[in-house]
């Protein structure tokens, strides 16, 4: 090896050999021609290469556990946005921007409020993009979409930026498959009580807010269920294994479906007032030329009830008196009719005898008061009596269609026959009581699309009343000892759906 400071033009003036000089050149050679050099070399570069790999690889891993996080936000926004417009279902463009806050909250809660650390949350009713778009979605289906740029690391050895992460989810209220039957009192034992062979048969669901033991009561066994859910506030007394579907109990937030909608009323002083309360009633009033005054026993129609109503009704007629119907048929037509029982504990009622029969195409019944109190009840008594009722339309072309267009009706959208929500509630325990109990008795024909609503009374059915058409039974109390079918199929207008309820995830 040559000493420090010793120079090859030194070593060859002090007399060093060609044999010396060679072999110095052939040691430079060796050394440049070592394998162990060019393994030390290669594996330094190559551990460069391979930290970047590695580096690279855990920045994108980064990134998809970024994205899942993000998507969970957006589907939760999405969740939040869906309930909240069911609540306020049908909704408007204010309750959009109620789901639209609740969205955005959500999503701040999950750790990506917008407008913070560049994230960008956006709402969309309806949706822009997907399977849910266009007005027939409007109120029903919400859209949330979630953007937060990445930091480029490792990956800016190959992008002048980071990626920009965006996901999507879309949240809807689902009627089609939501409850058509459901019991309101909240403490009632057997608010929904099924006696012998009763049989409900629904594709939508059953709900029964109340939260005592056997909210749910079945005796004798025999009842049959088959329904796409059934919800109980409390517990289930009885058997039902003959049931398609395994109830849930102890189900909290089961609401009447239609409580934010602000509802007609014969009594004076609302919205200021009120037990209900005060600002989900409207009081109207009538002129001579929308008012009956007498009972209704004979066939007859609108024109010849009110033959003076330049808007035949369209702005509600109203009938002082009650409408008993024996080998006799009243035609209603479509609007608003109220039927009145001012005050009188023995006024206001439908009652239905033999070949009796009630019409309306495009209207909703009302039962009423003026005093606000003693509202009349609804009842079918024979097996030859029929019902045919078809609810106010919410799409141009319907029958009834413009009265849900009305800011005094539009809470009636869909609703065929309903009990003024200022009636005396219902006293039921495992069964009607005595106190507003509306009755179908024998097998009368009940053909209803839109909804029967009693939310203060108890729906009774005793026999085998037949229905034909698709409807919703929404009360205080349902008790079945009877055979009545439900059939949400082919429903052709209104909100005959079931109750909106249900908030799903679709996309």
């Amino acid at each position: 090896m040559l000493k420090a400071g010793f120079s090859l033009r030194a070593f060859c003036r002090q007399g060093a050999g060609k044999v010396q000089i060679v072999r110095f050149l052939r040691r430079l050679v060796s050394f440049g021609r070592a394998e162990g050099g060019n393994v030390l070399v290669t594996f330094a570069l190559s551990i460069t290469v391979l930290l970047a790999a590695a580096g690279l690889g855990t920045e994108v891993a980064s990134w998809y556990s970024t994205r899942r996080d993000m998507q969970n936000a957006a589907d939760l926004g999405a969740s939040s946005a869906a309930i909240s417009l069911k609540f306020n279902y049908p909704g408007s463009a204010t309750f959009d921007g109620y789901a639209t806050k609740e969205a955005k909250a959500a999503t701040a809660t999950h750790g990506y409020a917008d407008g913070s650390n560049s994230t960008n949350v956006t709402v969309n009713i309806p949706p822009l993009s997907g399977n849910y778009t266009g007005a027939s979605y409007n109120h029903k289906a919400a859209e949330v979409i979630i953007s937060r740029p990445m930091t480029a690391l490792f990956s800016s050895l190959f992008l002048s930026t980071g990626p920009t992460i965006t996901v999507r989810a879309v949240g809807l209220v689902n009627t089609s498959a939501s409850d058509c039957m459901v019991a309101l009192d909240p403490s009632a034992q057997g608010a929904l009580y099924l006696q012998g062979h009763a049989q409900i048969n629904a594709t939508c669901g059953v709900a029964v807010v109340s939260t005592v033991n056997c909210a749910l009561d079945i005796t004798g066994g025999a009842s049959s269920v088959s329904a796409t859910s059934v919800d109980v506030g409390g517990n289930v007394c009885g058997n039902t294994s003959k049931w398609t579907v395994t109830p849930t109990t102890n189900e909290g937030g089961i609401t009447d479906p239609y409580a934010t909608r602000t509802m007609p009323t014969l009594a004076s002083g609302y919205p200021s007032g009120g037990s209900y309360p005060g600002d989900k009633l409207q009081t109207v009033t009538f002129d001579a030329a929308h008012t009956y005054n007498g009972d209704v026993t004979s066939t007859t129609d609108t024109s010849t009830l009110f033959p003076n109503a330049t808007d035949s009704c369209a702005l509600g007629c109203v009938i002082n008196g009650n409408v008993n119907l024996q080998n006799a048929t009243l035609t209603l037509g479509s609007g608003v009719f109220f039927i009145n029982s001012q005050g009188n504990a023995s006024s206001g009622s439908i009652t239905l005898g033999a070949h009796g029969s009630i019409v309306t195409n495009g209207g909703t019944i009302i039962l009423s008061s003026s005093s606000g109190t003693n509202v009349g009840t609804f009842s079918l008594q024979s097996g030859q009596a029929s019902v045919t009722l078809l609810s106010p339309g919410i799409n141009s072309g319907d029958p009834g269609y413009s009265i849900t267009q009305n800011s005094t009706y539009s809470g009636l959208k869909g609703v065929a026959i309903m009990q003024d929500r200022l009636a005396t509630e219902t006293d039921a325990n495992n069964g009607c009581g005595a106190t507003n109990t509306n009755t179908f008795q024998g097998s009368p024909s009940l053909g209803v699309t839109g909804a029967m609503y009693f939310p203060q009374g108890c729906l009774q059915f005793q026999g085998s009343p037949t229905t034909t058409a698709c409807y919703q039974l929404i009360a205080g109390a349902l008790d079945l000892a009877g055979d009545p079918g439900i059939n949400l199929s082919g429903c052709s207008q209104g909100e005959a759906l079931g109750g909106p309820r249900v908030a799903i995830l679709v996309e």
